[in-house]
Order: C-alpha cells, then structure tokens, then sequence
C-alpha cells in the first residue's frame, strides 16, 4: 500500500511540534505571573504560578521521553476554561477595564475546545465564553468595541480553521497522493512507464538536443530465478537498490524510470556524441553490478543504448532500444548492445 508521505511528516513533527509549543507557552505564563504581580492581582497570579510550575514539569518529563504527550491534551482544555474564567472575574472584582488576558484566554478557550471535544460541545463552549466575554466588556466604561468584535471574529475563524482545516489539509493530501501514484511506481519510488513516456515524447517535442540525450533500456539477468531462489521479498529490495543506485549516480536533470517488471528507462543528457554516450551507459552498468546484499548472489545486467538522434519519434527510439536489449540477451546477457555494435 502507498505510505501517506504527507502524514507520515506530520507524525515526525508532532514532538518538536509540541514541545515548542509548550516552551512558548510557558514563556507567556512568565510574562502573565510578571503582569499579575505588578498589578497585584493574586487569583490571576495564583493561577498563572501553578500553570508555570505544573508546565515547567510536564514539559521536563515529556522531553526527557517520561510523558508522553497526547494523554496531557486535556489538561489544556481544564486550564484554558480556568484562566477565562478567573481574568473575567477578576475583571468583574476589581472593576478594571477590560485587558489583554480575557481576550487572550477566550481565543485559547476557543482553539482548545475545537480541537479535544465533539463538534456540538465545542460550539457550546465557544459561544459561551464569547457571550460572557461580550457581557463582561460591555458593563466596562467606554468598552472597546471594535477590539472585541475583533477577538469574538478571530474565535470563529479559529473555530472554523479548526474544524475544517483538517479536512482540507486530508483532500489536499489525497489530491497529492493521487497523483503521486498516477507517475510513481510505489515500490521504487521512480517514475512510472506512463510518466516516462509521457517525458520522452516531450524530449521530441521540444526540440531537445537529440544528439546528445542518450535512451537506455536496462533489465536484470534471471531476475525471475533470483526470486525463486531467495524469494520475492529478495527480489523487491533487489529493485529498490537498484532504483537508488540509479537516481544516485545521476544528475537531477536526468529521467530515470521503472519501465515494468525489472526494466529499468534512463533518459540523461550525455555530452559527446555517440561514443560518449556507450561509455557514460557502461559505466552506468558498473554501478548497477555493484549493488549486491550479501545473500550469495551477484547481479548482472544487459542494456540497450540508443541516442535519441537516431530515430525521428519516441516509439522508433523505445522499439530500437527494445531491439539492441534483447540483442544483449541473445547475445549472452551481461552487455550493453549500442548504436555501433546493434548490428
């Protein structure tokens, strides 16, 4: 089954991903303990010297690999619901206006809800804590309205992004995977036969230098009686090897494809002309004789070289490439049959 790369990544940066986050957020419960004291505020101050130490631990553990992180989600929520309700009502108790914290709890409230509840509870608690926030400022004098209206607005968007961001970040990815399988072959990871011919065709479309772009077509010797002998699972990282030898020993500007079965297609750039051209594919074999795993067997290969001059179209240059293989195999197998031996 083709591995979902896309989730894959995000599996990888969830820690990292984490534990930033949680040095961030204790680095604003340093600034929220600092605020609170200088205005004297001690259930906000209480609050904020809890969280800092309880954070400070849990972060210790789960980057020393004690904790792990995803059972300790919760704890947001229960924290989030507690500091919205304390700066509110501390708001309320003292009779101050209507500061940063309430307006920033709301917003954590609001993302921490989306994310660890079920649709329904999270609307609840979102609109209310957005209705109590909107009571609260509007029984302060001269109440800031356009910077409420603004932290109510970014809740919903927050909300939203929560809900269906991740269902449009799973289309995307499904959309990528689609057509990553549409030109990858999945266990190789090179271009596939459809998506190589795709590329050669427009090589003769565009005018590319014919005389200097080289054609090979490279295939296993007894491919089949290496998976008879050492089974399939033998033969598959024979051709894994074999795709990352190849992708290995050639530049970025250069096609290289699982043309079907153990066939292998490299359409490369290959200055010199002609002879040029036979010795870049011999050396290229080389490499690929060379990969061996050390369970008794060594790999041969046979290769059909045609340079792209020869021929006027890409299924003449396939058909001529096909041509000189199987008289490589003919011939004994283990050889490169090119343009001045394909006689």
């Amino acid at each position: 089954m083709h591995e979902d790369r896309s989730a894959h990544l995000i599996a990888r940066l969830r820690r990292p991903g984490v534990l930033t986050l949680a040095a961030l957020t204790l680095g604003l419960q340093v600034l929220l303990v600092l605020d609170n004291l200088s205005r004297a505020d001690l259930p906000l101050t209480l609050l904020s010297s809890v969280g800092l130490v309880v954070g400070a631990a849990l972060l210790a553990l789960v980057a020393l690999r004690r904790v792990v992180p995803e059972p300790l989600a919760p704890l947001m929520l229960w924290y989030a619901a507690g500091w919205f309700l304390l700066s509110t009502l501390g708001v309320l108790w003292t009779g101050r206006p209507l500061g940063t914290q309430p307006y920033l709890s709301h917003l954590v409230l609001v993302a921490a809800a989306y994310t660890l509840l079920p649709l329904v509870p999270a609307g609840v608690v979102a609109a209310g804590s957005a209705v109590i926030l909107a009571a609260v400022g509007f029984t302060r004098p001269a109440p800031d309205s356009l910077l409420l209206a603004s932290v109510l607005y970014l809740g919903v968007l927050m909300s939203f992004m929560t809900v269906y961001g991740r269902a449009i970040r799973d289309q995307r990815v499904r959309a990528e995977l689609a057509w990553d399988l549409q030109v990858h072959d999945t266990l190789t990871g090179l271009l596939n036969r459809r998506a190589a011919l795709e590329r050669l065709r427009a090589a003769f479309r565009t005018g590319t230098d014919h005389g200097h772009t080289a054609l090979l077509l490279l295939n296993v010797d007894d491919f089949q009686g290496l998976n008879d002998t050492f089974g399939r699972p033998a033969g598959d990282d024979v051709l894994r090897h074999l795709a990352q030898t190849l992708r290995g020993g050639l530049d970025d500007t250069a096609l290289v494809a699982r043309w079907g079965g153990d066939e292998f297609l490299v359409l490369a750039a290959v200055p010199g002309g002609p002879r040029a051209a036979c010795a870049w594919a011999e050396d290229l074999r080389a490499q690929l004789r060379a990969v061996e795993r050390g369970r008794g067997y060594a790999l041969t290969l046979s290769g059909g070289l045609v340079v792209l001059a020869e021929t006027d179209a890409p299924d003449q240059a396939l058909a001529l490439a096909g041509a000189r293989l199987l008289t490589a195999k003919i011939r004994g197998r283990d050889r490169l049959v090119c343009h001045q031996a394909a006689g």
